[in-house]
Formats: C-alpha cells, sequence, structure tokens
C-alpha cells in the first residue's frame, strides 16, 4: 500500500510540475497553494502576496498555462480516480467542464479530456471547448486527432470539427507532425502516411518507444547484443551493446558488459563510436548536452548512488556529491546532496545568488518566484529567498483538537513525518502522549547521519555497502474523543526488488492521554483472542472458496491465528484485524484485513469501558467485505440494490410464470438472462413454488479480465415441488454484475462457489 502511496505522490508532483507558471499580460502569477482542512487538503491559487485570488476548494490545482488557463478538479480523492474535471479562469470562472474524467494534460496545444464513459471533449490552450466526440480521442497534431472506434478496435484520424478523414483500420496511430503520422498496421508493421491516409513509406523496424532521431534500437539474439536501425530496416550501428538508449541530441547512453551480470555505460555519437567511455555505472540524460552520472556502483544501487554532472565531453563538472539531480530548465537543476536542496548552473555551479534550502526535494526557478517542495511541503519565495507562502500542514479535527505535521530528516535516505498533538484540556497528559508519540515514530533512526560512500576510483571495485531507505509518514481521524493515527512505513534495501510496508494504529482518548490496547476493548477474562481467531478463519475458508472462482487465492498458510496482541483497526461499525505482508499471504497480496462487525462480538464487548465509549459506533450483524481495493461505496450500494430486486423477484416470476418481474435485473442477452428466461416457465410447469427466507451478500470483487463485478450471496429459499410441502435449501451463489448501456448494473452470469 505504501508503494501505491508513494506512486500516487510523484505522479501529483510531476503533473504540477509539467505546466509553467503563468505570468500573462493581465496581471501577476497566480500559484497553486493548498490548506489542510477537516475533509482533507484543498487547493486555490495565491497572489504574489501570498493572498488567495482563487479560495482553496478544489482537490487538484495545475498551475496556469500562457493563456491564463488552469486544469482543476473538484471531486474524486486520487489522481488515478475520476473526479469531476474543469478548466477555469483566473478570475476562477470555469471556461469548460465539469467533465468526469481523469486529470487531462496539454500537448500539442490541445487538452484532451477522456470521460467515464469513454466520449472525449478537446480543449484549447484558452480554455474554450473545440471538439466534442462520442470516440475516445488519442494523440493530437497539427488540426488531426487519432480517435478509437471501440467496435473495430481500430484507430483513425478526425478534424477538429469531428469530420472523420482518415477511417479507423489502424491498430495503434500516433500524432500528425511535419505533415506525416505512423500508423500501426499489423503487429511489428508500421506505416508512415499522410494527412489523407496514403502509405508514404513501410517501416521495417520501429520501436514507438526507443525510436528517436531516425534510430531505432533493437536486439539482436544470435549475439544477445543491441545495436541501431534506420526506419527502413537497415542497420545503421551493429549490436555490440549490453543497452542502447534513444538518442537525443545527437547522442546515446549505450552500456558494454562489466562482470558475468554488469554492465558500465558510456555515450555514443551516431556512428556507433563513444565519446564518452563505457565507465560508469549509470548516466542519464538532464538536458543542454549534460548528463548525470554514478561510478563504481552497480546497476539496481545507483538510485540512492552519489552522483556528478559531466559535459558531453566528458568532463566531471562536481564532486560526486548529488543524490538527485533533475532536468536543466531554464539554465538550472535542482540537485540534493545529503541534507540540502539548492539549484546550480550549467557549468556545475551553486547559483549563489539563490538560496539553498534545508531538507530533500525540488526547486525551480520560473521568472523571479522559486517555487520549493521540499520534504512533502509547499512553499513559494523570491530569489532572496523571502517567503511569499508557505504551506501550513496542521492537520485540524474537532473540539480543538489539532495534529501538528513534525518533520525529521536524519539524511537523504532517512525521513520521518511524526505528529504532536494540540488542543487537549490536560496538557500534562498531552504533553506526555507526544513525548510518546515522537518515540513510537522516530525511536531506532536518530544519531548521526549515514552517507552513501562513493569510490570513484577508476580501478575501484564496486560499492558493496549495504544502505536502507526509511521513510514514515502518518494520517489522523477523530471519533468522538478518540485520536486515531495510522503510522504508515517503508523500508527498501538499496538494490532490493521491493522494500517492506509497515502500518500501525495508535488509539488516544484525548480527554485522558491514553493509549488504548485491543485489550481494552473486551470484557476482563474474556479470551477475545479465540473468539476473533474463529471469526478470522471463517472469513478465511470463505476467502479461500472465493478465490477458487477469481482465481485469487494468495493466502501461504493452513490457519490465520490471532494473538492478544494482534494489530487492529477500529471502524465506524467494525473491527478489523490484519496481517503484514508475508504474514499470511504473498507480498502482492498486501496488508490483508478481516472484518468484523460489532453485532458479531457482542458478548465479549466491555461495553462499560473507557475505550468503547471513547468513540461513536453502529451495531451491524453483518457487513459486505470487498475482497478487491478501491471498490466504490455508490457500486457497492448499487450491486446490494440488483441482487436485492434479483432476489425477491425471481421467486415473483417463478411463482407468477411473469419472467418480466425478473428480467429488470438481468443484462438482456447474457447467460443468466437467457437462462432465467427458461427456468420461470420450467419450473412453473412443474408446479414448484419458491420462497425467499433470507439471503447475505458476502462479498464483492472485480473481475479485471471481464472488466465487470462478482458478487458471493448466501440464499436461503424454501422450495416446494408438486404435492410435497416446503423444504429449506440452502446455497451459495456467485452472481456476475456488469453495467449496461446506461451505467445501470444488471446480473449477466451465475455460479456455484
Amino acid at each position: 500500500m505504501m508503494k501505491k502511496v508513494v506512486a500516487i505522490l510523484l505522479l501529483s508532483v510531476m503533473i504540477l510540475s509539467s505546466f509553467s507558471i503563468y505570468t500573462g499580460a493581465e496581471g501577476e502569477a497566480l500559484l497553486p497553494a493548498s490548506v489542510i482542512t477537516a475533509d482533507g487538503e484543498k487547493w486555490g491559487y495565491i497572489n504574489h502576496s501570498g493572498k488567495f485570488a482563487i479560495s482553496p476548494a478544489y482537490n487538484f490545482a495545475a498551475e496556469f498555462n500562457d493563456k491564463g488557463i488552469a486544469i482543476v478538479r473538484s471531486s474524486g480523492k486520487e489522481s488515478y480516480e475520476y473526479g469531476d474535471v474543469c478548466f477555469i479562469n483566473k478570475t476562477g470562472k470555469v471556461t469548460a467542464g465539469p467533465f468526469t474524467a481523469y486529470i487531462p494534460e496539454y500537448k500539442n496545444g490541445m487538452a484532451i479530456v477522456v470521460t467515464d464513459k469513454k466520449s472525449s471533449v478537446i480543449v484549447d490552450e484558452a480554455g474554450k471547448i473545440v471538439l466534442q466526440s462520442k470516440y475516445e480521442l488519442g494523440q493530437y497534431g497539427e488540426n488531426l486527432v487519432s480517435f478509437l472506434d471501440s467496435s473495430k478496435k481500430s484507430y483513425g484520424f478526425m478534424d477538429l470539427k469531428g469530420k472523420i478523414v482518415i477511417p479507423a483500420k489502424f491498430l495503434n496511430a500516433w500524432a500528425f507532425s511535419n505533415g506525416k503520422a505512423i500508423v500501426e498496421v499489423s503487429s511489428d508493421k508500421y506505416y508512415v502516411i499522410d494527412k489523407t491516409g496514403k502509405v508514404l513509406e513501410t517501416l521495417k523496424y520501429y520501436n514507438p518507444y526507443e525510436t528517436s532521431e531516425g534510430l531505432t534500437s533493437y536486439y539482436d539474439s544470435q549475439s544477445s547484443s543491441f545495436g541501431y536501425k534506420l526506419l527502413n530496416g537497415t542497420v545503421a550501428i551493429k549490436p555490440v551493446f549490453k543497452s542502447a538508449l534513444a538518442f537525443k541530441n545527437g547522442y546515446a547512453v549505450a552500456s558494454t558488459p562489466s562482470g558475468e551480470y554488469d554492465q558500465r555505460f558510456g555515450i555514443i555519437n551516431k556512428k556507433g563510436e563513444f565519446v564518452v567511455k563505457p565507465e560508469y555505472s549509470s548516466i542519464t540524460y538532464l538536458g543542454q548536452d549534460l548528463y548525470a552520472v554514478t561510478k563504481n556502483f552497480d546497476l539496481f544501487s545507483t538510485y540512492a548512488a552519489p552522483k556528478a554532472i559531466m559535459n558531453i565531453k566528458g568532463e566531471v563538472l562536481t564532486d560526486y556529491k548529488y543524490y538527485s539531480i533533475s532536468d536543466f530548465e531554464g539554465g538550472y537543476a535542482s540537485v540534493c546532496d545529503n541534507s540540502t536542496t539548492s539549484l546550480i548552473d550549467c557549468n556545475g555551479n551553486i547559483a549563489d545568488n539563490l538560496p539553498t534550502l534545508k531538507g530533500i526535494g525540488q526547486m525551480s526557478l520560473t521568472g523571479d518566484i522559486i517555487k520549493a517542495e521540499i520534504d512533502s511541503g509547499l512553499s513559494y519565495m523570491n530569489k532572496s529567498g523571502e517567503i511569499i507562502w508557505q504551506k501550513d500542514e496542521t492537520i485540524p479535527l474537532n473540539n480543538n483538537i489539532s495534529l501538528k505535521k513534525i518533520k525529521y530528516r536524519r539524511d537523504y535516505l532517512t525521513y520521518i513525518e511524526y505528529p504532536q498533538i494540540t488542543g487537549m484540556e490536560d496538557s500534562i497528559a498531552q504533553e506526555a502522549a507526544n513525548s510518546k508519540l515522537k518515540k513510537l515514530f522516530i525511536g531506532g533512526y536518530e544519531g548521526s547521519p549515514v552517507e552513501v560512500k562513493s569510490n570513484t576510483d577508476d580501478k575501484a571495485e564496486y560499492s558493496e555497502e549495504y544502505y536502507e531507505e526509511v521513510s514514515i509518514s502518518f494520517s489522523a481521524e477523530k471519533n468522538k474523543d478518540l485520536l486515531i493515527i495510522e503510522k504508515s512505513g517503508y523500508l527498501y534495501p538499496i538494490g532490493a526488488v521491493h522494500g517492506m510496508p509497515s502500518k500501525d494504529y495508535f488509539y488516544i482518548d484525548t480527554k485522558t492521554g491514553i493509549f488504548y490496547q485491543l485489550k481494552d476493548l473486551f470484557k476482563a477474562g474474556s479470551k477475545y483472542a479465540e473468539k476473533l481467531e474463529s471469526i478470522v478463519n471463517n472469513q478465511f475458508n470463505l476467502n479461500q472458496r472465493a478465490g477458487k472462482v477469481s482465481d485469487m487465492s494468495y493466502y501461504l498458510v493452513d490457519k490465520a491465528e490471532v494473538s492478544n496482541e494482534q494489530p487492529f483497526i477500529i471502524g465506524k461499525d467494525s473491527l478489523r484485524v490484519y496481517y503484514l505482508p508475508y504474514e499470511i499471504a504473498s507480498y502482492a497480496a498486501g496488508f490483508v484485513e478481516f472484518e468484523i462487525p460489532y453485532g458479531q462480538l457482542t458478548d465479549i464487548l466491555d461495553t462499560k469501558g473507557a475505550f468503547w465509549n471513547s468513540f461513536d459506533k453502529k451495531i451491524l450483524s453483518t457487513k459486505i467485505n470487498l475482497l478487491s481495493y478501491d471498490i466504490d461505496d455508490n457500486i457497492v450500494k448499487s450491486i446490494e440494490n440488483v441482487i436485492g430486486s434479483y432476489e425477491k423477484n425471481m421467486i415473483e416470476a417463478i411463482n407468477s410464470n411473469n419472467f418480466s418481474k425478473v428480467e429488470g435485473s438481468l443484462l438482456k442477452s447474457s447467460n443468466l438472462y437467457n437462462a432465467q428466461k427458461k427456468l420461470v416457465p420450467y419450473l412453473f410447469k412443474k408446479n414448484t413454488k419458491e420462497k425467499l427466507n433470507k439471503y447475505e451478500i458476502y462479498a464483492i470483487d472485480y473481475d479485471y479480465d471481464n472488466n465487470q463485478y462478482r458478487a458471493y450471496v448466501f440464499e436461503e429459499v424454501a422450495v416446494k415441488y408438486s404435492g410435497k410441502n416446503y423444504v429449506n435449501n440452502k446455497y451459495s451463489w456467485c452472481y456476475s454484475i456488469k453495467a449496461d448501456s446506461s451505467g445501470n448494473y444488471k446480473l449477466t452470469d451465475i455460479c456455484k462457489w
């Protein structure tokens, strides 16, 4: 999960950074800025005085473009979720939208918005809609845009009036440039076409990801090496390299073998000649003919290796001391040493006229404004380092309780955020709680900074030092008097395939400062661990059964054990016990949780205890288990409704020989539709009657292969066959559920589980 959170944060930073700060003729730049509210982070725009010119009301806010238009989103918590996307001007007026879509970006002067219905809208840089289409649009260039005809699973091109100028007949299609576009017509077969669709050239070799400047890298199986071909298939550079990257500005990074498994990198020209000898552990192009290089580290450890800046002549301009170096923009790159972030010029010199900031992150300079994203924070300042605006990261809760985010950075690889409580009436209890929280978060990580060592001697062996990256953060919520803090950690051994996530929960009574434990929830002597283990293993076994349907069985053990100190999560209607990756399931399964409604624990809960009475709750006896991540609450409700309708109406349809009663719950022409259409008159003819005693939706998951949901249902139905009494029957059915063309969820298939 932590990987996922880190990935989401990086994506957000990249999107925000991909727009330039708008400084148009209408006035000064407006800068994206946010505030933390009880409902989460909200974005707006500030002026150069640090005052909000557009109030913070959005979940996302990109920087303004050169025409004074910005993309914002007012719903959807995560970047990878659909949300209400709008285009606004500098007054905050919406010029286009809202569209339910992912966050788009401008390319070639246009932003293509693909909605949740797979229709599309093109918005120009002035924020005006120039095209609305029923098709899913792809890439735009030179007044033509590619589109996908889903019925044919093929791409074509249309103009900005929506007129199809090249019919959909390609497997893939890229944007037009200089009057030409490359299209894929079959596996590994590409054409160059003009704007009428006329084939100008057949490309005998083309790699859409590694082609640049007329050359494409390719792998030669006979020599087990990489080389380069022209687009006509002619070998331009013989396959002699361990790896070969795309050319940029006439040069490419390529490598030769080093030892049995590793490689060393250099820079080649278009003749295949090394202009920089292959003696580096990694080389990354930074723009302006400058490169970041590392030396004497194995390939998988260069992420954390200290880097230097080198020019195309092979001249190393700096010491090997920067752990991260951004691309050069406007003559500067952002660099980080073990504890600070600075801007560096194209000669490798720290910009003395610009501030160096404590902490790790990235700085960018546009005009007279420096944007600093340091240690998950955001600030704007002038060139002298005077703060224009800085994000307040205090988290407001309720009843005057807030959490301050305190940041502890030991070194480049170790960064921890921990909470400190403010607003408790008992200041002594607050001080004790804060002291304990600090120890729980940074205990074991205090001490001298760890610095990754680099031996750049040409004859030195690769570094085999062991280093770890540690990142710890938190989130919090407050329920009545109970403060719930989630500590999320990620420990990554540098060079490993992946790291190890962790999470812990702390439950603090804001009246007393007491940290509650699992045992405090139950009556003394209640043997609560045994009770929880019994319920957990019932779910464990049912999940195993469901896994046989979904082919997603990932448990590594035959039974789940619950200890007296079992990690747990307090919810509003249930207790969840959880297990760390590898504890009972594969790493890919993440943190495995078992949710237990409070109604199943009433015989052992200490309902008079301080823990139980510190938070508000709802008593439920059953609750649907979600076996897939990120199933929206609205979808769950829709599935509940269609299952409920089906359960009731199927009985009525059978008893009255009226299929139309249940027809509305079924996707027309689906397997289940056709089967039940035959079953209803068949059972009626047999004089079979049914009564629904009860049903329960045990779980829901998502079938990624077939783009549909599955609901695992228990049913108890009384069946009366001709001339006999009613007999109770129990069934376990798995229903497949898919949205119809109107977006309404319907049942499509059924199987036993």
